[in-house]
């Protein structure tokens, strides 16, 4: 079993995990990490890279594990990632044909951060016609069986990381440049069914 973070529609480096097994196992366990993927995506727009944080109750000073982290819907940040996000995409060559779904889950209020990404998860997977077992780990022992490394929002970018990374056409390259190991709804929106393929090469 391949053991993940359940990261918020994580960098195609993090996808790389669902290849290596059909059953994924991911931790509730574990402390939650701030300044990390679980809680936000890089996305390239008009302006550069661009991150989508989610909120959190208790905010920095977290301690709890990833199942307990609740998410803070007082703010309104499903509104302001959507609207980012249509904003980034909607003149990308297959954005339209996965934009009625994903706006199905931006629209539906989700208290805890593990079923919100949990869900993204699913629909992702979906999307690639990825077929895998997501199952959660009964306890905190199993969490360091087979664990990948978590890729962090600082150096995201490093060399080892985006080394053979395949080049596809972005929004806005010729603008700010290609942009690697950026969220999967990048790749999902700029090349369709061919994103299987590309990150098979990963």
């Amino acid at each position: 079993m391949q053991i993940i973070d359940l990261e918020y529609l994580p960098p195609l480096s993090s996808m790389k995990a669902l290849f290596k097994d059909t059953h994924i196992g991911y931790s509730l366990y574990e402390k939650f990490t701030r300044m990390s993927f679980l809680n936000r995506c890089i996305i390239p727009t008009a302006n550069g890279l661009t991150g989508l944080s989610i909120p959190l109750k208790g905010g920095r000073e977290n301690n709890l594990s990833m199942g307990e982290v609740e998410i803070d819907n007082s703010q309104r940040w499903q509104v302001r990632h959507w609207r980012t996000i249509t904003s980034a995409y909607n003149r990308s060559p297959f954005f339209e044909f996965y934009a009625s779904s994903l706006a199905g889950i931006y629209h539906t209020r989700y208290d805890r951060l593990y079923e919100w990404n949990l869900e993204l998860l699913k629909w992702t997977c979906f999307q690639l016609k990825l077929s895998v077992d997501l199952t959660a780990l009964n306890d905190a022992g199993e969490s360091a069986v087979g664990k990948t490394e978590a890729v962090m929002p600082r150096n995201f970018q490093r060399t080892e990381l985006i080394k053979g990374h395949p080049v596809y056409p972005q929004v806005f390259m010729e603008k700010i440049g290609f942009q690697p190991n950026v969220s999967i709804l990048d790749l999902l929106s700029c090349t369709g069914n061919n994103s299987m393929q590309l990150l098979q090469r990963l």
